[in-house]
């Protein structure tokens, strides 16, 4: 302010240098937001590039040990999910078999048993075994349903 007590020339019509300041610092946060968005994006392409395109070369060239490691890697997958169900399960009660163990590793066999079905009953499809195909569909649908159905519930208590 002047001695006169009025504003200086500068800010007297309004604080306009002020408000220019305060657009430009909002266009310059919004490029740079929008730079670290263009970052991020090009950093997700590169990853998936790097993952997506060696499994696809490998899948393309080499499809049988494509096939071999897939089957390897989700095999491992669910041999560790076991082993931590059963650190759990010796976690909890103290004891390596508990009625819980029992349960879950009837339910692995369970899966174990549609999943090999599946896989057969798939293959003699691919294969063009029709009439070896459809009985095993059947027992296949007739074991899901006894799964999903046959068992005895606790009655809830509410």
């Amino acid at each position: 302010m002047s001695s006169s007590g009025h504003r200086s020339d500068r800010t007297s019509i309004g604080g306009i240098p002020q408000l220019a300041r305060r657009v430009l610092r909002g266009y310059v946060r919004a490029l740079c937001n929008a730079a670290q968005l263009v970052i991020l994006l090009g950093l997700i392409a590169s990853v998936s590039l790097a993952i997506s395109f060696p499994l696809w070369y490998l899948a393309i060239h080499f499809r049988r040990a494509y096939s071999i490691g897939v089957s390897v890697f989700f095999g491992l997958l669910v041999l560790l999910y076991a082993v931590y169900r059963l650190r759990e399960q010796i976690r909890e009660s103290g004891t390596f078999f508990g009625e819980r163990l029992i349960r879950v590793l009837k339910a692995g066999a369970a899966a174990t048993l549609m999943i090999s079905l599946l896989y057969g009953i798939i293959w003699l499809f691919a294969r063009g075994f029709y009439l070896l195909a459809l009985p095993g569909l059947c027992l296949y649908l007739l074991i899901v349903v006894g799964l999903r159905y046959g068992r005895k519930r606790a009655p809830r208590a509410d």
